[in-house]
C-alpha cells in the first residue's frame, strides 16, 4: 500500500488504528464486511506514513485486494502484490540485518519481529539460522489455533473470534463496526472461543468439529481439533454460561461424552520476553559455575537479545570476559550496562578494576569516583522509597476511614443497604479483620442471594481466616450463581481460588 493517503485510507477501512503504529512497527488487523463477518485477517507493517505492507495468506490475497480497491474513490493510494515472504522471530534476528528491515510488534502474546524477504533470498537467510529456532508449518498452525487466530479462514469465522486482538472502537468508523460494538458492549460475545482440554490423558473418546451440548443444553461448537503433545485439544466457540476458566464439564456430542476443562486463550498464557531473558540468564550462571564459560557467554548474550535492558546479563558477561583477560571487551559490556542502568555501582567498580589491570591509572581513579557517587545516589533512593511507602499506607488508611464513616452513616438510616454492607465487608477484609468481613458479607447475601461478588469476598475471607471447607462451599455456590448470570470475572476468580484449595 503506497501513496500520500495510504495511512488514512487503511485506518478508515480496517478494524485497527494504523495511525497508532510507529515506523517499522506491526500489528494484527482485520477487514470486515457490512454484517461484521471477517473478510480476512492479516498483519499490517508500517514503513512510513505513505508506505505499508499487508501480510496476508496467499489464499485470500486477491480477495482482499479487490475488496479494498472498491473503496478507493478520491484517495491517492496504490495497491500491488509483492514477491516477498515474511519470516517471524521471537527475538531480534540479528544476522547482519539492517535495522530498518525489521518490523517489531506482538505475536503469540509476546514481543515479536517480522522480516520481509524476496523469495530468492530465503534459502540463504534460512541457512544462517540454527535449526532449533525454526518451526514447521504444523507448529505454526497449532500456535495460531491455540491463540484463536484462524490460520485458514473457515466460513464460520465471525468478528467475535478476533475482537480481542484486532478491534479499536476509538479510532473512528469502519465497515461492520455496529455489530462489533454490540458484541463488546453487551457483556462480550454470547459465543466466544476457548480451548477445551482433556482432564485425563489419552482419553479413549474423541470429539470432532461440530455442535456440542453440556448438561442437556446447546453449548456451542468445536471449530478445530488440535493434536499436540500426544493429546487432543479443541478450539471451541462456547456459550457465555459455560465459559468459566478451569471449570470441568461433561461435553456431549452424539453418543460420546468427554470430560473436558475450559481453558482461556491464549492456551500458554502471555509470553514475557523478560521472563525468558531471566531464564537464559540463570542457565548462563549455572554454566559459569560449572566452568563451561563458552556456553555461559552464549546463554547470556541470548538473554540480552530477548531483553536489551536486562542489566544482570551485561554485568555477568562482563565479569566473565574480565576473568578471561579480555579487559576491553569487559569495559564495553559495562558501558552497555550503564546505558540500561545509569546508576549501576558495579559497572563503575568493575571498569575501575579493568582499567587498573590495563595500566590506565587515571581512568581507573575516575571510575572509582563515579562508583562512590553512584553509591550515595543509591542510598538516597532507598530512603526516599521507604518514605513514599509510609506515605502511601497513611493515605490508604485515611481513605478507608472516610469510606467507613460514610457507609456507617448509611446503615443508621437503612441497616439493609446492600452497597454499605458490602463496602464495610471490603474495608474489613483490607484491614485483615476477617471475622467482621465474614459477618458483613453474609449479611449482603441474606439481602441479595444472587450478589456474585459477595460470594467471592466471603470465600476470600473464609480462606484468610483458615476456614478452607467453608471457603470451598462458598466458592462452589458462587461460581454456579455467577456463571448463570454471565458474571464471568468473579466466576473465574472463584474458580481459580477453588482450584488452589
Amino acid at each position: 500500500m503506497s501513496g500520500p493517503d495510504s495511512e488514512n485510507f487503511l485506518t478508515s477501512q480496517l478494524t485497527t488504528n494504523i495511525k497508532a503504529l510507529s515506523p517499522y512497527g506491526f500489528h494484527m488487523s482485520t477487514r470486515l464486511d457490512r454484517t461484521g463477518h471477517v473478510v480476512g485477517w492479516f498483519f499490517v507493517l508500517k514503513r512510513s506514513d505513505e508506505e505499508h505492507f499487508i501480510v496476508v495468506l496467499d489464499s485470500i490475497a486477491d480477495l482482499l485486494q479487490e475488496d479494498l480497491e472498491k473503496y478507493i474513490i478520491m484517495e491517492d493510494v496504490e495497491i500491488k502484490q509483492t514477491n516477498e515472504k515474511v519470516m517471524y522471530f521471537s527475538c531480534e534476528p540479528g544476522l547482519g540485518c539492517e535495522e530498518d528491515e525489521i518490523f517489531e510488534g506482538e505475536l503469540f502474546e509476546g514481543r515479536a519481529f517480522l522480516k520481509c524477504l524476496e523469495y530468492s533470498d530465503i534459502p540463504s537467510f534460512e541457512s544462517k539460522l540454527d535449526s532449533h529456532t525454526q518451526l514447521s508449518e504444523d507448529d505454526i498452525k497449532y500456535l495460531f489455533a491455540l491463540h484463536a487466530i484462524p490460520f485458514e479462514m473457515p466460513k464460520n469465522v465471525t468478528s467475535s473470534m478476533l475482537v480481542e486482538y484486532c478491534v479499536d472502537l476509538k479510532k473512528g468508523c469502519f465497515l461492520g463496526q455496529e455489530n462489533v460494538a454490540k458484541i463488546m458492549n453487551n457483556r462480550g460475545a454470547p459465543y466466544f472461543p476457548v480451548i477445551l482440554k482433556p482432564v485425563t490423558k489419552n482419553s479413549e473418546f474423541m470429539l470432532e468439529t461440530g455442535e456440542i451440548t453440556i448438561e442437556g443444553k446447546k453449548a456451542g461448537r468445536i471449530i478445530s481439533v488440535i493434536k499436540w503433545n500426544q493429546e487432543q485439544y479443541y478450539l471451541t466457540q462456547i456459550f457465555r454460561e459455560f465459559r468459566v476458566n478451569s471449570r470441568v464439564w461433561d461435553v456431549n456430542q452424539g453418543d460420546v461424552t468427554v470430560n473436558l476443562a475450559v481453558h482461556y486463550l491464549p492456551f500458554f498464557g502471555p509470553v514475557d520476553n523478560k521472563i525468558i531473558a531471566n531464564e537464559l540468564y540463570e542457565l548462563g550462571v549455572e554454566e559459569f559455575h560449572l566452568e563451561h564459560t563458552d556456553n555461559a557467554k552464549n546463554l547470556l548474550r541470548r538473554s540480552t537479545e530477548f531483553d536489551r535492558s536486562f542489566a544482570d546479563s551485561y554485568e555477568t558477561l562482563g565479569v566473565i570476559c574480565g576473568n578471561e583477560g579480555a579487559h576491553q571487551e569487559a569495559i564495553d559490556l559495562m558501558d552497555q550496562l550503564l546505558e540500561v542502568d545509569p546508576d549501576s555501582v558495579m559497572a563503575h567498580t568493575n571498569k575501575s578494576l579493568y582499567f587498573m589491570k590495563m595500566g590506565k591509572i587515571e581512568e581507573a581513579e575516575d571510575e572509582k569516583s563515579l562508583a562512590t557517587l553512584a553509591s550515595f545516589k543509591m542510598f538516597g533512593k532507598e530512603a526516599q522509597s521507604k518514605k513514599s511507602e509510609t506515605e502511601r499506607q497513611e493515605k490508604e488508611e485515611a481513605e478507608l476511614k472516610e469510606r467507613e464513616e460514610m457507609f456507617r452513616e448509611v446503615l443508621e438510616i437503612d441497616e439493609d443497604d446492600l452497597i454499605a454492607n458490602y463496602g464495610l465487608a471490603d474495608i474489613s477484609f483490607k484491614r485483615k479483620y476477617y471475622p467482621d468481613a465474614i459477618e458483613f458479607s453474609q449479611k449482603v447475601l441474606r439481602i441479595d442471594p444472587s450478589y456474585s461478588v459477595a460470594y467471592l469476598l466471603l470465600g476470600k475471607s473464609f480462606l484468610a481466616d483458615d476456614q478452607k471447607e467453608k471457603a470451598k462451599e462458598t466458592f462452589e455456590k458462587g461460581i454456579s450463581i455467577a456463571s448463570s448470570k454471565g458474571d464471568l470475572m468473579p466466576a473465574n476468580e472463584m474458580q481459580s481460588r477453588l482450584s488452589q484449595i
